[in-house]
């Protein structure tokens, strides 16, 4: 056998020489050796062998095979039986040993390696399931509770392993443990995707449940005890609890937020990296799944949501006056035309409620009734940041002194921009609910909480989203109505006009100036607004003209009368 199996053992059949061959069954006559004792010694030897070289699990399945056809309850000494109950206690001891660090003799990403598992695991299951092996080692435990005691020590130990790798001793911040929390789950995430492939039906044997199981505590134990270092006793403070303390005010809101944001991102991180690792607990048995630590990690992040929401809004703050002070009309992505009815300071701002909208759906947070907490605190931010943008934006043009000259027509254009850019905003802010997908939140919630408290949320959002639309909607009107004021001097003068024609005068000639004026006043502003402003423009224009017509009735009544 040493001659035979020198080079790669693993391609090794088995065979003998025939020489060999030869002086094994002489031996064999000589000393009046029987079938089973042949088998035994057979077996024996190359489990032994197999201690020092690995042999094909091929070679080993068939000797031990052929063991099991052999042996009947009788056939051995009791002398035989402890030899083989000691060579099957070797052979077993070091397959355990090579299944405790499965990962390391057999790495899941190597076709090979998998199917050399594979190979051992259904040697071993063979071995236990044999009469001749039950009946040499009586005392051993089953297969399953011995697999599971050597694959938990071993996802213990590898897992520590790791913890020491990915957290070496040295001076770091909140910021580093943070993040080497996330590299040991990404860690984690890289070995789970690979071990639930892997098939153990022949040892009956549910591993990546008795893995994922057992790193469940201990990884949520650093998780937790990271988070305290960073946000303390705050991460068990419920939603609700969490915002009814008011943040401190920021003198620099983009200091703020830059002071604020790299940690925030290391949470975030950390956040998506849980997220990302609880998915891979559908693969644990579906009784114990309820109990795994990981179904709760969210729990420990309200504090750190509450913080993102917070950059995210003195950030969105901060980009509203960057991008009024950047503002230009659009110009096509496609083509050199400007689109002259925006600026680009609306489509950066839209964008901007995208980006939390993208922000909120890559959180998805686990907890219904929560998630509504937090959707309302966005909504309300968002809320103030639209009625910021359209002060801002009238602000700007009364800069320009709109609201104290008589004559707009030189304001035709950045007046319809500002109203346009202002409507663009309330548009998006009216659909940022919608996209955040509140009302489905709602119905969820409604399967698990008092509809009560879940139609008094839903009151609360559609009240924030109502009222700032409107507070938007009338400002717009504002702003519009000061053209038609600033009319007003010219129609007195052509009311004037009228009052003062001679009688002969045709009603036609006399009133046509007056409709021509209007017409006038009303064209440019098709070029500019969109159409929504300029229905509300026309709205207030044919209010005024129509208050005008009646005016001018009057009159025509009043010469008629002194006619007759």
């Amino acid at each position: 056998m040493n001659h035979r199996s020198v080079g790669e053992t693993t391609k090794w059949g088995g065979e003998l020489s025939r020489e060999a061959e030869t002086i094994l069954h002489q031996h064999a006559i000589q000393g009046d050796i029987t079938d089973i004792q042949r088998k035994m010694c057979r077996w024996i030897a190359y489990s032994k062998k197999h201690l020092e070289r690995t042999l094909t699990h091929k070679l080993l399945l068939l000797i031990t095979e052929q063991l099991e056809q052999t042996w009947q309850p009788t056939s051995l000494s009791r002398d035989e039986s402890d030899m083989l109950r000691e060579a099957f206690t070797l052979f077993i001891n070091h397959c355990f040993k090579q299944l405790a660090k499965l990962r390391d003799i057999f790495p899941a990403a190597n076709r090979i390696a998998i199917e050399r598992l594979e190979q051992l695991l259904t040697i071993v299951a063979k071995l236990h399931s044999m009469e001749v092996f039950r009946y040499c080692c009586p005392f051993q435990n089953s297969l399953q509770h011995e697999l599971s005691l050597i694959i938990s020590a071993g996802t213990m130990e590898w897992f520590d392993r790791m913890v020491a790798h990915v957290t070496k001793p040295r001076l770091r911040s909140d910021e580093d443990i943070l993040r080497s929390t996330s590299e040991l789950i990404y860690v984690l995430i890289a070995d789970d995707n690979l071990l639930f492939r892997m098939n153990f039906s022949s040892a009956k044997l549910a591993f990546y449940h008795i893995s994922f199981k057992k790193i469940d505590g201990k990884l949520m134990d650093i998780v937790i005890k990271a988070l305290e270092e960073e946000l303390g006793e705050q991460i068990y403070q419920s939603p609700l609890k969490l915002f009814e303390s008011a943040e401190p005010d920021s003198a620099d809101i983009a200091a703020f937020a830059f002071s604020a944001e790299q940690t925030s991102l290391s949470l975030f991180e950390l956040y998506l990296t849980l997220n990302e690792l609880a998915k891979y607990k559908i693969y644990v048995n579906e009784t114990h799944r309820s109990n795994l630590k990981i179904n709760q990690y969210y729990l420990y992040f309200g504090v750190a949501l509450k913080k993102w929401l917070s950059i995210a809004r003195n950030k969105l703050l901060h980009r509203i006056e960057y991008f009024l002070d950047k503002d230009k009309i659009e110009t096509s992505s496609t083509t050199t035309t400007t689109n002259n009815k925006f600026t680009s300071s609306s489509l950066d701002i839209s964008n901007c409620f995208t980006q939390m909208t993208q922000f909120w759906r890559r959180l998805a947070w686990p907890d219904v009734l929560g998630s509504i907490v937090y959707l309302i605190k966005i909504t309300e931010d968002t809320a103030n940041a639209t009625r910021l943008y359209a002060t801002l934006m009238e602000e700007k043009l009364n800069a320009k002194k709109f609201y104290d000259t008589n004559d707009l027509t030189i304001y035709t254009q950045e007046l319809s921009l500002t109203v346009n850019n202002i409507e663009r905003i309330r548009e998006s802010f009216k659909a940022l609910p919608i996209e955040l997908s509140y009302d489905k939140l709602l119905v969820a919630a409604e399967k698990f909480h008092p509809i009560a408290v879940v139609d008094e949320y839903r009151k609360k959002i559609e009240t924030t989203v109502a009222i700032c639309s409107q507070d938007i909607t009338d400002r717009i009107y504002r702003i519009l109505s000061k053209v038609i004021t600033n009319m007003e001097m010219e129609l007195k003068q052509y009311l004037f006009h009228i009052i003062e024609a001679p009688e002969a005068s045709a009603a036609q000639d006399t009133i046509q100036p007056l409709f021509t004026f209007l017409d006038n006043q009303l064209l440019p502003y098709t070029e500019y607004l969109i159409r929504l402003n300029l229905t509300r423009y026309c709205i207030i224009y044919f209010l005024i003209n129509s208050s005008w017509s009646d005016k001018l009735m009057r009159i025509s009544d009043s010469y008629r009368q002194k006619n007759l």
